[in-house]
């Protein structure tokens, strides 16, 4: 079943790091064939607001998006992001099929 790795970027207190974090977290995810299925705008933000950007990332599983959030390689990314931001991060699955 397919998951959902949700970044919600709340405030960026340093937007030039965060735009940083984003250059090179784009082909980290790319690379290893992570589909992008929303974001980054956010068109309206409906309840505790504002949020500055969010990003939802495609997993075939929750345990592949636990693997890859917790891999070396994100590791130094997910520092910059956290040093440039104040964010929420969670994994959600889809609904079962025939709901």
């Amino acid at each position: 079943m397919s998951a959902y790795l949700i970044f919600v970027v709340h405030s960026a207190h340093d937007k030039a790091l965060l735009q940083k974090y984003r250059d090179e977290a784009i082909p980290v995810v790319k690379g290893q064939g992570v589909k992008f299925f929303a974001g980054p705008v956010i068109n309206d933000a409906m309840e505790n607001g504002p949020v500055d950007s969010s990003v939802v990332l495609e997993f075939p599983t929750v345990e592949e998006a636990q693997t890859w959030y917790k891999s070396a390689e994100y590791a130094p990314l997910k520092a910059m992001r956290q040093a440039a931001s104040k964010s929420t991060v969670f994994i959600v699955e889809s609904w079962p099929e025939g709901l």
